[in-house]
């Protein structure tokens, strides 16, 4: 069984010669829908407005994963990270587009990123305080990648 949320934010991650950054799109409205198929697949539908549909258009054709970082049912829910590509871009009335995008939610485990970082290091071969120094660098290194990706 579906399970469908309203989408209140979005961002899209946009690289270019200064590196990676994440462009608000304004919504008209917007829609997620959890598709509950054991495969961890999403579909989410925006309402925006025509001036964004060349982009769209040009990543649909283009067909490769985005990075878009969406807020779901409140402004105040912790943002996720979704990897998508656009299914399809539909003019409609009013100056506005639908675009749809599938894709898969990517994890906000932070216990799994904790999992990660502690593997790798002991695979390096450290332990004692060399372990609690590395991991701790890389942690701390870790979170402050995520909160530049929600604050951007």
């Amino acid at each position: 069984m579906m399970k469908t949320f309203k989408l209140v934010s979005m961002k899209i991650a946009r690289n270019d010669e200064n590196g990676r950054h994440y462009d608000e799109i304004p919504l008209n409205d917007g829609l997620v829908i959890n598709k509950k198929d054991g495969e961890n697949d999403w579909l989410l539908e925006s309402l925006i407005s025509s001036e964004h549909l060349e982009r769209f258009q040009k990543l649909m054709e283009e067909n490769h994963e985005q990075t878009l970082v969406i807020t779901i049912s409140k402004r105040t829910n912790t943002p996720a990270k979704l990897r998508a590509s656009v299914s399809n871009v539909v003019e409609l009335e009013n100056d506005l587009i639908s675009v749809l995008f599938s894709g898969k939610m990517a994890s906000n485990r932070p216990f799994g990123n904790a999992e990660k970082i502690l593997t790798e290091l002991l695979d390096e071969g450290l332990d004692g305080e060399d372990l609690l120094q590395a991991f701790s660098a890389q942690w701390h290194k870790k979170q402050d990648q995520q909160e530049s990706v929600t604050t951007k």
